[in-house]
């Protein structure tokens, strides 16, 4: 088997070359230039992990073939509990996997080096391509197995890894300015930008918080496709989290709140709506259908499984 040895900088034009030719089938996915590509390639998209990540017991590692790096693998270990359920302490993660369809030795060689380097460290349970810590240029901030690239499921299946959750990507292309809904006249509608940033600050996030009686009712966290990857402007909004309060819900403030969302993106210059909900969140998903997305990719992440 080929043996795995960690990044150099000079892998990264070739693995930006790598990496451009598989995001090729993701659907809609913007070009990502090698300068951002090698910059926030061990970043994460969600910079509220950071705190809860061990920093000196991930690791990069790559394996050649014909003395050019063909797979990548890169991983975490989480040292405190983060807010997302599945992200205990003591929890190792391989978060970002590239390799060619034709690089399945590859592939598996450098799976195996990151098993073996996170159980090392100490890692107790081992997740594979979970949402929120992979780079944020890489398909809106989702780290997760995007459908068009099935062979490094199957891959991660031969490592020992199973189908853990899955996320539904849908899709609206806004032809007319929407609709705006009606918000319950005792509420307060606050909109942040850039003092209000959530994962981080940026000119390109759009932050809206519904407040009924000075409690936080209902969210709409937007972002411009120029959030994620450079250049790619506003011509593209990606919600990345709706949420209505427990108490709150049955009002119709989800799909207000979304509304006006999209209504202030159309008026910054958004043609393109995204979004992403668990793949068992079937209310949220008639939701969505029912104003007008349609669905355009099903992502996965994984678990090793017992031994």
């Amino acid at each position: 088997m080929a043996t795995a040895r960690p990044i150099r900088r000079s892998d990264l034009e070739p693995l930006h070359e790598v990496y451009s030719s598989m995001v090729e089938s993701i659907p809609h996915h913007p070009a990502v230039i090698e300068a951002q590509f090698s910059k926030e390639l061990l970043t994460y998209s969600h910079t509220d992990v950071v705190p809860c990540v061990d920093e000196g017991a991930g690791a990069a590692l790559v394996v050649e073939r014909g003395g050019k790096p063909v797979a990548l693998a890169l991983t975490a270990l989480l040292a405190k509990d983060h807010s997302w359920d599945s992200l205990k302490a003591g929890t190792g993660v391989l978060r970002l996997l590239l390799a060619p369809p034709d690089a399945q030795d590859e592939a598996l060689a450098v799976i195996e080096a990151a098993k073996a380097h996170l159980r090392a460290e100490g890692a107790e349970s081992l997740l594979a391509l979970h949402y929120i810590l992979g780079p944020g240029f890489h398909n809106t901030g989702c780290a997760m197995l995007p459908a068009t690239w099935p062979w490094l499921g199957h891959w991660l299946y031969l490592s020992g890894f199973r189908a853990k959750g899955s996320e539904i990507r849908f899709r609206r292309p806004m032809d007319d300015r929407p609709d705006s809904l009606e918000l319950p006249a005792e509420g307060e509608l606050r909109v942040y930008r850039g003092e209000y940033g959530w994962p981080g600050e940026s000119e390109f996030r759009d932050t809206k918080h519904l407040f009924i009686d000075d409690r936080d009712a209902a969210q709409c966290h937007n972002a411009f496709a120029g959030y994620y990857v450079d250049g790619a402007g506003r011509d593209l909004v990606h919600t990345e989290w709706l949420g209505v309060g427990e108490d709150f819900r049955g009002r119709g403030l989800g799909r207000a709140m979304l509304r006006q969302g999209l209504v202030r993106a159309w008026d910054e210059g958004a043609r393109v709506a995204t979004l992403t909900t668990a793949g068992k969140n079937f209310r949220a998903q008639a939701l969505y259908v029912s104003e007008g997305y349609v669905q355009t990719d099903t992502m996965w992440d994984f678990e090793l499984a017992a031994e």
